[in-house]
This record gives C-alpha cells, structure tokens and sequence, in this order.
C-alpha cells in the first residue's frame, strides 16, 4: 500500500511544479529581453510618429502611449497569471493537507489514530513563506521528503497491529516450544544414561502419574504433543523444575549443565506463568516478554554447552 501513497503524493508533486513552470511564464514576461523588445516596439512608434506628423512631440507622445498601453497590459495579465497560481497552490495544498490526514508514518506501537499530524506539521512550516514560488518549491521539498518514509493509511494501522500480534504470538510460541523440546530432550538423554527405567525409578511419582493420566485421555495443550509422543512430552511445566532439582538427579544428571540449582529452578518457575499465558492466547507484558526470550536463551545455551 505503500507503492499506492508515494503514487498519489507524486501527482500533488507534479501538480505543484506545473505551478512553477506558469510562474516562470511570469518571469519570462519580466525578462530584461522581453522589455527591451517592447522599447524597441515603443522606439518604432515614436519614428513612425515624429514622420506622420512632422513632430518629435507627436512621436514621443506616442512612444509614451503605446508602452503605457502595452505595460498595462502586461501589468493585468501577469497579475491574473499569479492570482490563478495562487488559487491553485491553495487546491493543491489543500488536496495535500486532507490526504495527509488519512496516513501515517509506520512505527511501532502505533495508536489507531496514527500520526498524521506530524505529516501536517511537516506543512505547517510553509505558511512562514510569504511569497507564492517558495512556498511552491518548499512543498515539493517537504512532500518529497515525506514520500520517502514508510507510509500507511490510518484505515490499515488496526489491521497492521493485529498481524502484528499475531506474528509477535508465532514467535513466542516458537520460543517456549524451542525451550519445552530442550528440555525435554535434556531430561530424557541425561536421565537413560543413568538408567533405562528412568521414568519410574527417576521421575517423582506425582508427575509421573499425571503425565500418565494425561496422556491416557489424549490431553494436551500443544499441536506437537500427540498421542504417541513419549510420556515426557506430558509433563506440566512446573514439572520439570521438580524433575531436575530432585536431589539424585541434580547430583547425577543436572548440576553440571545447570550449575545452580535455586537459579535454574527460579527462571522455570518465572517462565510458568508466560508458558500459561501463551497457551491461552494471552497477551505478554514488556517485561514477560524480555523474561522469556532471555531466559530460553540462557537454558538453552547451558544445554547445549554441556552436550
């Protein structure tokens, strides 16, 4: 939509410098050339004058009539010109002033409103021109400028905001399910070799049997848990701090990828309350959000130095 805008403010720009090439009409009129060429005209009638009859008086007189006459006429018409220029800077500037209204610059954490009015205060300045041609060019500059940043229409800033969210609800989603397999994955490899039967004899039994109980009734709250998934894949999310922080198997499985038993089990226990919040589709506060992209981060990067 952004290609559209920069369209549209390109016809204003053109508009407004169809308006310079009829003020330079007004300036060509006022060429040095052009006057001489009228002195000339005025000269030629002052001979033809001072001929006719017989009188350099007659032909000064009419030198002075016929360049009066022609001065007058010049005078009204590039009057008129700048009056019709005038009228259509105004249009234009109008034009340009409701446009501006209707779009913004894109930026995050936009309002619905938008912020058109800093677009019209960009505008504003040119009224500190007095004289029409620069204001004409100080609006082409202003316009050209603004047509260079990332633009969108105020009907679209709700719209862009709900993708947002929806891509800022992807990636945290992403992020939980890149911690949940790491942990699980650490969980199930470090507690094998130990021993086979792991499940029962190293998972306590509280959380065994739910994730028992869970798996049996098909309950699961993630796309990538199915029914087949191993019985890992069941546990709560507070399960995992008991599962690690289990005096033998931080002793024999944990403390060396994790180092600090109270650390590790506060940021899970942090953690519960966005992994909740993200399963119900709930949105994250600015400091929920740091927490779990620095905290998957932080576990997953102790993980995976310890494979």
């Amino acid at each position: 939509m952004s290609y559209e805008i920069k369209g549209k403010l390109d016809y204003h720009i053109m508009n407004l410098r169809s308006i310079l090439v009829n003020l330079d009409q007004v300036k060509k009129k006022s060429d040095p050339n052009e006057i001489l060429g009228k002195t000339i005209l005025g000269k030629g009638v002052n001979a033809i004058a001072s001929d006719f009859f017989e009188s350099n008086f007659a032909g000064k007189l009419g030198e002075r009539w016929i360049l009066g006459k022609i001065k007058m006429e010049d005078k009204q018409q590039l009057d008129n010109i700048i009056r019709e220029q005038e009228t259509s800077f105004r249009i234009v500037l109008n034009q340009i002033r409701d446009y501006l209204s209707n779009i913004s610059i894109k930026k995050d954490r936009m309002k619905p409103e938008g912020n058109s009015h800093l677009l019209l205060k960009k505008l504003a300045s040119i009224e500190s021109t007095s004289k029409l041609r620069p204001q004409v060019q100080k609006c082409i500059g202003i316009i050209s400028k603004i047509r260079e940043e990332p633009l969108i229409y105020n009907s679209e800033i709700s719209l862009l905001k709900e993708k947002e969210k929806k891509e800022n609800k992807a990636a945290y989603y992403d992020d939980l399910k890149r911690l949940e397999d790491g942990l699980r994955n650490l969980i199930s490899s470090r507690l094998t070799t130990i021993t086979n039967n792991w499940w029962k004899e190293r998972i306590p039994e509280d959380v065994r049997l739910n994730a028992e109980d869970r798996k049996s009734k098909n309950a699961h709250p993630w796309p990538w848990q199915r029914p087949d998934n191993p019985l890992i894949s069941f546990v709560d999310f507070s399960d995992y701090s008991k599962i690690i922080a289990r005096k033998d198997n931080w002793k024999d499985a944990f403390e060396k990828v994790f180092r600090d038993k109270e650390l590790i089990s506060s940021k899970l226990k942090e953690l519960q309350p966005i992994r909740h919040a993200i399963a119900h589709s709930r949105n994250l506060t600015t400091n929920q959000i740091k927490k779990l992209q620095l905290y998957t981060d932080d576990i997953l990067k102790a993980i995976q130095n310890s494979s």
